[in-house]
């Protein structure tokens, strides 16, 4: 964030709050952010973040893949094996087709490695994020995993 105000960003001068709004893997990113550096921070909102991929490791083929991931992602980082959900929200899965920017097909080997690595760290270190935040989650999302979220607001002090 100190080269974000280097550069001439907004908001991000010294000495101003900074609240990240985050949604799905934006709300890794957020995490990871806190947890490296939680005093940047004033609170933070998330909506659908995706902190936890227990529900998705568990369908489909991929409770035989995930113990693999290591090796699939050295010997084949480009193969495309893991399966996304559709939306159950036809609005929602509607302007999700049409959007140019976001990739409509099986995530990489790499990208599902590094998903699964970043979860389960964010997972373990929950306890240690103490600053106030606020959460949004439906427990019907079929894309990204609302247990994330529960535990978030059970665990982090």
């Amino acid at each position: 964030m100190d080269r974000m105000a280097d550069l001439g960003g907004k908001g991000f001068e010294a000495g101003l709050p900074v609240f990240p709004f985050a949604v799905s893997m934006g709300g890794a990113r957020a995490a990871m952010m806190i947890l490296r550096d939680e005093k940047r921070f004033k609170a933070a909102l998330f909506y659908a973040p995706m902190l936890s991929l227990e529900r998705v490791s568990k369908k489909g083929l991929n409770p035989y893949l995930k113990p693999m991931i290591d090796l699939f992602n050295r010997v084949g980082p480009t193969w495309r094996l893991a399966a996304v959900d559709k939306s159950k929200f036809p609005n929602l899965q509607e302007e999700f087709d049409k959007d140019f920017f976001s990739y409509h097909g099986n995530t990489p080997v790499r990208l599902a490695a590094e998903y699964l690595r970043v979860t389960e760290h964010i997972m373990k270190n929950l306890k240690s994020i103490t600053l106030p935040f606020v959460t949004f989650h439906s427990e019907g999302d079929t894309m990204v995993d609302p247990d994330g979220s529960r535990r978030l607001v059970a665990e982090a002090s």
